[in-house]
């Protein structure tokens, strides 16, 4: 078989590979964000060690409609961000991913680590 070269080795097994190549093309996409703030506590039990809910509670819902991607077909998909902290930095954590498309799900959390699941 040899070395692999940049291109080939990102997705297992090496010579049968799920996955097309990257990049997927996205096209006529929708994409919907709802800004909300909630009782930090809420969120507690949605956040993994170590991280812990932001003081004023900012969260985002987001929905997106694709009806056309090269690599994974048409889908649809709603995600839950929640505000966090690690010690003094304030950032985002993504807690969950709703998705229609069981190549999408697969790809999703096996290439690029998101919590999707229908």
């Amino acid at each position: 078989m040899g070395p692999l070269a940049s291109a080939e080795g990102w997705n297992v097994p090496f010579d049968s590979p799920f996955y097309p190549p990257l990049p997927a093309k996205y096209e006529q996409v929708l994409f919907h964000l709802v800004f909300f703030s909630c009782d930090p506590a809420a969120t507690r039990d949605l956040l993994p060690d170590p991280l812990e809910p932001s003081p004023d509670g900012r969260c985002v819902a987001m929905g997106i409609s694709v009806p056309k991607c090269s690599a994974y077909g048409a889908f649809e998909e709603a995600a839950l961000q929640l505000s966090c902290r690690f010690g003094d930095q304030i950032g985002w954590y993504c807690s969950h991913v709703w998705h229609n498309g069981p190549a999408g799900i697969s790809a999703g959390r096996e290439v690029y680590g998101t919590p999707k699941f229908l």
